[in-house]
C-alpha cells in the first residue's frame, strides 16, 4: 500500500495557543488541536509523514524579539 506525504500537516501545540488566547487570538480554530488527534487524521488519510507548520495565524505577531525568544527551538 502506497502511504500519501502531507506537505502542509497544520499543528497547534497548546503552548502556542494559549500564548496566542494571552492576546486575544484564536488559533484558526485548532485550539483542541492533540498530537494523537493529528496521528489519527494522518492515519485516516493514509500519510506516512507530516511537515509540519504551525497553525494560522503562526507565531509572529510584529515583535521580532518575542516569536524568537518564544518560539524558537
Amino acid at each position: 500500500m502506497s502511504r500519501k506525504l502531507d506537505t502542509d500537516h497544520q499543528v497547534a501545540p497548546p503552548s502556542c495557543v494559549t500564548w496566542l488566547e494571552q492576546r486575544g487570538i484564536t488559533a484558526g480554530g485548532y485550539s483542541d488541536w492533540s498530537a494523537e488527534g493529528a496521528l489519527d487524521l494522518m492515519e485516516a488519510k493514509d500519510s506516512a509523514t507530516g511537515n509540519i507548520s504551525v497553525s494560522v495565524p503562526g507565531l509572529h505577531l510584529g515583535d521580532n524579539i518575542e516569536a524568537r525568544e518564544k518560539h524558537a527551538r
